[in-house]
């Protein structure tokens, strides 16, 4: 009688097969087995040793047989409950998948959209922007993994993280789980920052792509210690899924760099912290938890000083382009209303108008009539509507431009965009300028040719307005 005896070697927790034909029993193999150092998990007896000798040198394909392989069977089962026996439950898993929903819920109860919640929403909720995290928020690298955009994206999410979450855990342990999902999740955060620091950056996604790849590389490094069979299957289903989701990264609005910096990140743990399925290397997880968690750490605080040396200012761009997009709606608008009023020809109503406006300080009312503060003539509505443009507008349409200038350096991305930006609003304080020097003059031709140039810069205006730079929520 010959028996095929399945196990692990104690010592390197590798899968071992061997025919044992002196045995009289299934428990005489088995003894001799664990002799030779061996945690035996199946015995098989069967008279025809070539059947063996077969399955030892070219283990049969599922699409070969018509039954399921009782041994197959057996080593999937056994590979299962040894994953159980080392680590019983799956609290981190299950954990994270309830913080992502109550952070979602939350967001719900609140009064943001269940379907499209509106940028200003996911900030305030911690989603990832690098003006913020440059600016002195770097946790939002950190919240930004349990922030969703709509109930679609967390549902998928957390789908197919608890897909392969447990058996990661598993394989790894609950702390060592822990440690893998912060690392990879910040990386994804990370790359999503170096690559687009002005777009908005929510979900998990990174840090579930890095789980993924983790699972990847843990099945390359231990094959030897993993059933074959169940390795292959779940190489394939990871692959899968990868591409499959790196294809749909390339839609408008799905963050690439976010995804590809937790995959990397993901192969590079994976291979850092697998070990075979043993008493030893389950002995020795904390150590190398702590080790991959400082490691990681080191790698975190590096990389937060390169997004600053990339991004030089990009918190003070931001609170420019924050004080431009506001003046820079308002003013225009309230000048418009002045050149509007040239043609009015009843002077009280003009300085009425401008005073109810807020357009103008100094002009007072005397004896029925408007006059300047200095005494001048009525007949000076020219002058008044200068003086509302020279003391109100421009110095604040200057205050506004300065820290632009100011910012030296730019970061390079932004450089383009901010020097169209500069040269509109000098184009703009150039216009009103003229605008006001042809109106103190009282010089028709010059006032004409000012407000075509008006015009002309409305027009850029508009163009202005689309600049990627002021398409940010500078609410």
């Amino acid at each position: 009688m010959a028996f095929l005896v399945y196990g692990r070697n104690r010592r390197t927790g590798e899968l071992v097969r061997r025919i044992d034909e002196d045995a009289h029993t299934e428990d005489g193999a088995r003894r001799a087995a664990e002799a030779l150092g061996v945690h035996v998990t199946v015995v098989v007896a069967n008279p025809d040793r070539e059947v063996f000798v077969h399955a030892l040198a070219k283990p049969l394909k599922p699409e070969d047989k018509a039954a399921p392989d009782p041994v197959l069977a057996n080593e999937a089962a056994t590979f299962q409950r040894e994953l159980r026996e080392v680590t019983p439950n799956t609290p981190a898993t299950y954990a994270l998948v309830a913080i992502n929903f109550a952070v979602f819920v939350a967001m719900i109860a609140a009064g943001v959209s269940i379907d499209n919640p509106k940028l200003p929403d996911l900030l305030h909720w911690g989603a990832d922007f690098g003006p913020l995290v440059l600016g002195g928020e770097p946790w939002r690298l950190f919240t930004s993994m349990f922030v969703h955009i709509g109930f679609t994206h967390v549902a998928s999410n957390m789908l197919v993280f608890a897909y392969v979450g447990p058996t990661v855990e598993r394989m790894l342990g609950s702390a060592g789980f822990l440690v893998l999902y912060l690392i990879v999740g910040l990386a994804g955060s990370l790359w999503a920052l170096y690559w687009s620091p002005l777009q908005v950056e929510a979900g998990a996604s990174g840090a579930i792509f890095g789980i993924y790849a983790a699972l990847a590389a843990i099945l390359l490094r231990e094959r030897n210690s993993i059933p074959p069979h169940v390795a292959s299957k779940l190489l394939r289903f990871v692959t899968l899924f990868v591409i499959y989701n790196l294809v749909n990264s390339l839609q408008p609005g799905i963050s690439m760099a976010a995804h590809v910096g937790g995959l990397v990140a993901g192969l590079v743990c994976g291979l850092a912290i697998a070990q075979p399925i043993t008493p030893d290397a389950v002995a020795g997880r904390s150590i190398r938890n702590l080790a991959v968690l400082g490691a990681g750490m080191l790698f975190f605080g590096a990389s937060l000083a390169g997004e600053h040396a990339r991004y030089p200012n990009l918190s003070r761009l931001y609170a420019a382009l924050q004080r431009f997009s506001q003046v820079e709606l308002t003013i225009p608008k309230r000048i418009a209303k002045i050149e509007s009023m040239t043609e009015r020809e009843n002077i009280d109503s003009v300085a009425t108008a401008l005073r109810r406006a807020g357009l103008l300080t100094d002009v007072i009312k005397t004896n029925g009539n408007s006059r300047m503060a200095d005494g001048t003539s009525a007949q000076m509505t020219g002058t008044a509507l200068a003086n509302a443009i020279e003391h109100e507008f421009l110095p604040a349409w200057r205050a506004v431009r300065e820290p632009f200038g100011a910012l030296k350096p730019i970061p390079a991305p932004m450089r383009a965009d901010v020097a169209v930006i500069l040269n509109y609003m000098k184009a703009r304080e150039q216009n009103w300028q003229s605008l006001a020097d042809a109106w103190r003059s009282d010089d028709k031709l010059a006032t004409s040719a000012g407000e075509r140039r008006t015009r002309e810069l409305d027009e850029i205006a508009r163009d202005v307005r689309r600049l990627p730079l002021l398409r940010l929520p500078l609410d």
